[in-house]
């Protein structure tokens, strides 16, 4: 018997490391003399990892077979595509607030807003759809969360988010 969550799974993991690939691939940015690896080359290696473990799973999951059914529950597949389409409309929101926060001319609110603010959203509306129901809970993990990873990236990485 096959086991067509392996499957399923590793073939969209192939999936996205190869649209990952085009991605990198579509920025067109080279290495420097300086600089022994590229500024992609982090990139580039996880997305080899991807589909070599992709690969490796789709492979399993048709050798190896599983007494049972391994599909999860319907609530639980509505649950993902939920959340899935969730976190789609936090990469839109997040795309559509920049211009709207760097356009008000303030540091702060250029360089991390739009994060914080769909971060923010984004983690309430997952923590309800997930189950939880303590506001103050909901509230803490909210805010806390998006600011950590701004003070995290501002002040070690010395990146601005969105």
């Amino acid at each position: 018997m096959k086991n067509y969550t392996d499957i399923v799974t590793g073939l969209l993991t192939i999936g996205v490391s190869v649209i990952g690939a085009i991605g990198v691939g579509m920025t067109d940015v080279s290495a420097d003399e300086s600089m022994q690896l590229g500024p992609t080359a982090f990139t580039k290696a996880v997305l080899v990892i991807m589909f070599i473990l992709g690969c490796a799973q789709t492979v399993i999951g048709l050798r190896i077979g599983h007494p049972g059914t391994y599909w999860p529950e319907k609530r639980v597949l509505k649950k993902v595509g939920a959340i899935t389409l969730l976190f789609l409309g936090y990469c839109l929101l997040v795309s559509y607030l920049v211009p709207i926060f760097r356009s008000t001319g303030i540091d702060f609110l250029a360089s991390n807003m739009s994060f914080w603010f769909s971060s923010f959203l984004f983690l309430v509306s997952a923590l309800l759809l997930g189950g939880r129901r303590n506001v103050w809970e909901i509230l803490l993990i909210s805010t806390v969360l998006p600011a950590v990873i701004i003070v995290i990236f501002s002040k070690f990485f010395l990146i601005a988010l969105p």
